[in-house]
């Protein structure tokens, strides 16, 4: 069963999709604060997670838009096993 924290964050920025991947809600709020508005984080699923500018400046503060995008994560029920497909 995959845990909240085995959950990979996808940093999305809109003009060039998905631009990296990471485990740490911390750093994918340091990448999606480097990006600018508009940029975004996501999980596996596509719930939108954090939106750079929508939801602030994640860069004022790394944990607490890592505390955002686990409270989203808990009350989307990322919980579940979700299984993958590497489109490599």
């Amino acid at each position: 069963m995959t845990t909240i924290n085995d959950m990979p964050f996808y940093v999305c920025d809109f003009e060039r999709g998905c631009v990296g991947r990471t485990r740490e809600a911390e750093e994918a709020a340091m990448l999606v604060s480097c990006l600018g508005d508009d940029a975004s984080v996501q999980n596996a699923a596509g719930m939108l997670l954090w939106s750079q500018g929508l939801d602030g400046d994640a860069g004022e503060s790394y944990d607490h838009a890592a505390e955002v995008m686990y409270t989203r994560l808990q009350a989307g029920g990322a919980k579940m096993t979700i299984t993958m497909v590497h489109r490599g």
